[in-house]
């Protein structure tokens, strides 16, 4: 696991979550979300990975299906690869590979 970095925890240019009118922006899909406590706790844990684990946007990913995990079904809330260029190739550490981003509407 990750060292988390020291350092206070508000750091100017900090990632945010941002809320508005029952809505939630995600960084990551950039666009308003429905704020579900779910994707609330998403989004919370998302800025724990970026400011204080150093992690970049580009190098993650929400609703990610993904295959050989006993289930045709299963999906990654949140998938953080190596690099961007890991994201890029759809390389998953443990998997051959991602399937692709979960439909909204279901599967």
């Amino acid at each position: 696991m990750a060292k988390r970095k020291a350092g206070p925890p508000e750091t100017p240019g900090a990632l945010e979550v941002r809320r508005e009118k029952g809505k939630i922006w995600s960084h990551v899909r950039q666009r308003w979300l429905a704020e579900t406590p779910e994707e609330r706790v998403r989004q919370e844990y998302l800025c724990v990975l970026v400011n204080e684990y150093g992690f970049a946007i580009d190098q993650m990913d929400e609703e990610i299906a993904v295959v050989e995990r006993g289930s045709s079904k299963a999906r990654a809330d949140l998938l953080v690869w190596r690099s961007p260029s890991d994201k890029a190739d759809g390389m998953c550490a443990g998997w051959k590979h991602c399937v692709g981003r979960a439909s909204s509407s279901g599967w």
